[in-house]
């Protein structure tokens, strides 16, 4: 269950770790898998230029 042992610790869990554990199988239809992210403003990092 992604729990620490010794420090009783919630561990990350990826989006589809957890949507396996909430959904009932066969009974999720994943849409848009190839969507990514966007910066339609296109800005940039002043600190790292």
């Amino acid at each position: 269950m992604n729990i620490c042992v010794e420090y009783e610790y919630h561990l990350k869990m990826s989006s589809l770790d957890r949507i396996v554990l909430l959904i009932d199988p066969s009974t999720w239809d994943p849409m848009d898998e190839d969507m990514v992210s966007w910066i339609p403003l296109d800005f940039t990092n002043r600190i790292m230029s």
